[in-house]
């Protein structure tokens, strides 16, 4: 482990970097997040990876203005500057924070290099950002079209097993196809069990999981950028089971099934995530061949739609419902960007780039 502050190795982690940030001029936080990246392809890659903490958070800061306790979007800024400096040609951004990143959206909306993923609460949009485009049918504009995911989960609360089948049934399958040369995470944990805002339940266990997957990615060229999170107990736990994977390259800790967690409980997959999954490869197989016939999800809901009380499929339902699935999917017009909208972010990425040109010739 590296850490900016004293430059002193740490416990012998010597291949993973720390970067502690903290708010004192825009370029002493301009050069510690040029720092994460340049420390990753300064070796050959899979020889690093990289947490950066940081607050405040970023992921709802857009190009031109601070929103939702986020001033500065650290991971749109690090995605950039490994454009310019280092010409990564394919960036995966992946958000697991309970919200939305509105803001990292938005600033690569129409970018054909950027892919934006996430997996967030949305309560049918009344869960905040409320009113900006993040359900399974915002897919990005122009030459983005396809380069936006968004796996919006409503009506439970979730946890482990369907971030899990999130992880198994699109992010990993996309982030093959695509196949990114460089790999960075939004990790915000309000996500995680006891977390007040977020209301979610789930464990280190699973974050761990997630950056072992992702890590199988780039060579292992792997930044995690600390997003939100408001139990203090819930992000120590949770970045810590994240850290363990990035420091070993391995998944050391042992899934927990929900039998184990809650007693009281039986694992049961929530029916509302099956529609969610089955609504995004739906509509991102037009863009990704990988999820052509992913749609047909064969849930373990007892007495659902798709498996009855005896645990056998409903073939009659199956047959109804793999028919709709594959059927055109249109968004509805109201929840677009509008022309006002599209031309803001426009001008906000023409800031964008006068801002990085003006950071590249500073000295370091």
């Amino acid at each position: 482990m590296f850490c900016l502050e004293t430059e002193v190795p740490i416990n012998g982690w010597a291949n993973s970097l720390f970067v502690h940030l903290s708010l004192q001029t825009s370029s002493g936080f301009n050069d510690r997040i040029r720092t994460s990246i340049d420390k990753i392809y300064e070796k050959d890659a899979g020889q690093r990876n990289a947490l950066v903490i940081v607050r405040p958070p970023g992921h709802h800061a857009s190009a031109s203005k601070s929103s939702g306790f986020c001033i500065f979007n650290n991971v749109a800024v690090a995605a950039k500057y490994a454009q310019r400096r280092y010409k990564a040609k394919r960036i995966l951004i992946l958000d697991w924070d309970v919200h939305h990143g509105n803001g990292t959206q938005e600033i690569f909306y129409e970018d054909a290099n950027v892919m934006y993923m996430s997996i967030h609460r949305h309560d049918k949009g009344n869960f905040y950002p409320v009113g900006e485009p993040k359900d399974y049918f915002d897919v990005g504009e122009g030459a983005g079209e396809g380069m936006s995911v968004n796996v919006p989960f409503s009506g439970a609360q979730m946890g482990d097993i369907e971030y899990q089948m999130a992880f198994q049934r699109v992010i990993m399958p996309i982030s093959y196809q695509f196949n990114p040369d460089l790999v960075l995470i939004s990790a915000g944990f309000d996500a995680a069990i006891d977390d007040p805002l977020g209301d979610y339940r789930v464990t280190p266990e699973t974050f761990a999981l997630m950056t072992y997957q992702l890590s199988s990615l780039a060579s292992g060229r792997v930044i995690t950028v600390l997003e939100g999170g408001y139990n203090l107990t819930s992000i120590s736990n949770s970045a810590l089971a994240v850290c363990e994977v990035l420091q070993n390259r391995a998944m050391l800790r042992r899934l927990r099934d929900e039998k184990e967690q809650f007693a009281t409980k039986p694992n049961k997959l929530e029916s509302s995530s099956i529609k969610t999954i089955r609504e995004v490869c739906a509509l991102q197989q037009k863009y990704w061949s990988i999820l052509k016939g992913f749609q047909i999800i064969f849930g373990s809901v007892l007495n659902s739609k798709l498996v009855n009380k005896n645990g056998k499929s409903n073939a009659a339902t199956l047959k109804v419902k793999t028919k709709a699935a594959t059927d055109p999917i249109e968004p509805s017009s109201s929840r677009r960007y509008n022309t006002r909208r599209q031309n803001r972010r426009r001008s906000d990425n023409s800031e964008v780039d006068d801002v990085m040109a003006k950071i590249e010739n500073m000295k370091l």
